[in-house]
């Protein structure tokens, strides 16, 4: 970057940087960035910070790129208090509001709920990065997208997960008055998610129903489908091809299901026997004790 700036002429400059990648974006390299744009201006920082931060699949696809450590980044361009460093704080702020949104849909399209929820953790962190890097730099508009884009997508995140932002986001949005009324909104539907759920009435000792939902939707996953909603139905022996069996036995694992899947290799076509497990109870009781104490904890905040 310092090259970028002594050779004083905006193309070569490009030239120059638009082969790094979104490394070249953290808190040790803000202050040249910054140099930068005071040098060629704001639009041609942005320009090649698009292209650190963008990265190619096939003839016309483009990944956004999610930056690490972006309270530190944030933090470095506004230490600047100048237009250009608030500029290139905005612009970076949005981009990664459009990356996080762009990682997050593609899972919903393609991983079962259990899989959502096993990735959930990595996607509350990313998300209270993004949120507490934009009330560092009072940018409201983001802040009230990401709450926005959080209560309008469940799947995405638990509601007991989502008691760790509100915790780590509470004193800046208290200091915030602009912050403070979307915090509440938050606050809110991970209380009323939580409550409803501790309020259904608890499973009963013979109730082997699953609710989990299956995003497959062929013939065989609605065979499958329909003995996981049964409440009387434990076991399930089923006469099925290897290709078919093999299908099965991928969405039972997929889904992170409470549920054995053996395989009797015996006449034709083999059997695959399904039961499902006292699991199914044990986690019930788990994740009853968990929305317990997120209940708790949300009082204090």
């Amino acid at each position: 970057m310092q090259l970028a700036l002594k050779i004083e002429c905006a193309n070569n400059a490009s030239q120059l940087v638009k082969v790094l990648d979104e490394k070249a974006l953290s808190k040790e390299t803000t202050s040249e960035i910054i140099e930068l744009a005071n040098a060629y201006g704001t639009s041609w920082c942005i320009k090649n910070m698009q292209v650190w931060l963008t990265r190619k699949y096939g003839m016309d696809g483009n990944n956004l790129i999610l930056v690490d450590s972006l309270q530190s980044i944030i933090k470095g361009f506004i230490a600047d208090s100048s237009k250009d460093s608030a500029e290139l704080s905005n612009w970076l702020l949005k981009h990664q509001l459009k990356a996080l949104i762009q990682a997050f849909d593609s899972e919903v399209k393609i991983l079962q709920q259990a899989e959502l929820d096993e990735r959930a953790s990595k996607r509350i962190k990313i998300l209270t990065d993004l949120m507490l890097s934009s009330l560092i730099a009072k940018d409201f508009s983001v802040y009230d997208k990401l709450v926005s884009y959080t209560v309008s997508n469940k799947t995405l995140f638990p509601a007991v997960e989502l008691t760790s932002v509100l915790t780590k986001t509470y004193r800046k949005c208290q200091k915030l008055d602009l912050a403070q009324p979307q915090y509440l909104k938050l606050k809110s539907h991970v209380f009323d998610r939580i409550t409803s759920a501790q309020d259904r009435k608890p499973r009963s000792a013979n109730d082997w129903s699953i609710k989990d939902k299956n995003r497959c939707n062929c013939d065989d996953c609605k065979i499958l489908n329909k003995f996981l909603q049964s409440s009387s139905e434990q076991k399930m022996i089923w006469p099925i091809g290897k290709e078919r069996r093999q299908h099965i036995h991928g969405i039972v694992d997929g889904m992170k299901l409470p549920i054995t899947h053996v395989t009797e290799r015996v006449g034709s076509p083999h059997k695959l026997h399904l039961t499902k497990t006292k699991q199914l109870f044990i986690r019930e009781v788990v994740l009853r004790d968990k929305y317990k104490k997120a209940l708790v904890l949300l009082e204090k905040y």
